[in-house]
């Protein structure tokens, strides 16, 4: 189709799009940041567990990041040419460069990796108030 990004092209622009460079998502991805700019040059393709890390870290689906959607047909021939994240509040490019690299690490982790670290934040947190035992 005339106009569609590839697969390469997309991940740049989702990457630019919240602020990161290549050398950041590679080392949130833990790989290379030459194996990285192979991905969005198309030299290399990047396996399916990647892929779901990538869309996990920007809060994104795979299907999103491969440009298909599963919706609707219409969607499929879609050239929508702006990057639109799937944000439920502050949008990733404006946290700090530390606040993205925690978010991003923290979405890649499993469910169970990420309950231990929320209970763990939340009991080391000096705010919350403790609840006194009777």
């Amino acid at each position: 189709m005339a106009g569609q990004r590839n697969l390469g092209e997309q991940m740049r622009l989702i990457r630019k799009a919240n602020g990161l460079t290549q050398t950041q998502i590679a080392e949130i991805l833990n790989i290379h940041r030459t194996t990285y700019t192979a991905y969005e040059t198309n030299k290399n393709t990047p396996d399916i567990l990647l892929l779901q890390s990538f869309a996990r870290i920007f809060g994104v689906s795979v299907d999103y990041v491969l440009r298909i959607d599963t919706n609707s047909l219409e969607t499929l021939c879609d050239d929508i040419e702006e990057y639109e994240p799937q944000s439920n509040g502050t949008l990733f490019s404006t946290l700090t460069p530390e606040e993205q690299k925690l978010i991003a690490e923290y979405r890649i982790l499993s469910d169970d990796d990420r309950a231990r670290i929320l209970k763990s934040v939340q009991e080391s947190n000096p705010f919350r108030k403790k609840k006194k035992c009777k």
